[in-house]
């Protein structure tokens, strides 16, 4: 089945990280609020691999792909503190 999304571009969410749902993948620039889909550098997503952080996957190292919600794009200032 899994060759059957990447020729149809979904992808299916199970993780709490963004909301549950089956998602397709756009080809478009990064905007505010967006839903990104990356692969962690194989280093790193063996890592987490191997600390059962992330599950099975097409990426670098057999590695699930990860989902985030863009919070700032260029020109953007972020600001940290101690609350977050």
């Amino acid at each position: 089945m899994d060759w059957l999304l990447r020729i149809l571009s979904l992808w299916i969410n199970l993780s709490p990280s963004v909301p549950l749902g089956i998602y397709h993948t756009v080809q478009s620039p990064p905007h505010r609020g967006a839903i990104v889909v990356v692969c962690l550098p194989s280093a790193l997503g063996t890592f987490a691999r191997g600390r059962d952080y992330l599950g099975y996957g097409p990426c670098p190292g057999h590695v699930e792909r990860l989902g985030k919600r863009v919070a700032a794009i260029a020109a953007d200032t972020v600001a940290v503190d101690v609350d977050g």
